[in-house]
């Protein structure tokens, strides 16, 4: 059994699907979510910050045709994996420096150094938008 929902939030479309399985006698639900920006999926994100810098990963293997762009305010991300295209655009809490930035494009994920414009506390949160995103 599979039961698809799909919403819209702020250009973004999040697709749920929820598979029932009878494993054992006994019913299993399984949830899964897709956040999808129109025909591009936004890839999964994981960061830590230091007093002067952030390093962010986007957790895609076998990334081709990566596109990566850094303004003092913005991250704007897209390749192909799998065949299924990849999107994301982040304006981030504070300003950085791009020119001092990094980011390699290895082959289980994309790895990025991001340097703060100016070292000092700790961001509250990354993005300038605060509440839940995807």
């Amino acid at each position: 059994m599979l039961g698809l929902c799909a919403a819209n939030h702020q250009n973004f479309r999040v697709e749920t699907k929820v598979r029932i399985r009878r494993i054992s006698g006994c019913e299993k639900k399984f949830v899964y979510f897709t956040a999808m920006q129109g025909a591009s999926i936004v890839p999964p994100i994981v960061w830590a910050q230091r007093r002067d810098r952030i390093l962010l990963t986007i957790d895609l293997q076998d990334v081709k045709d990566a596109k990566i762009k850094l303004t003092d305010t913005t991250l704007t991300f897209s390749g192909t994996a799998n065949n299924k295209n990849y999107h994301v655009g982040l304006e981030f809490f504070g300003p950085i420096n791009p020119e001092a930035s990094k980011w390699g494009v290895l082959p289980r994920h994309i790895q990025m150094n991001i340097v703060k414009k100016e070292s000092g506390p700790y961001w509250e949160r990354l993005l300038k938008e605060g509440g839940k995103h995807w």
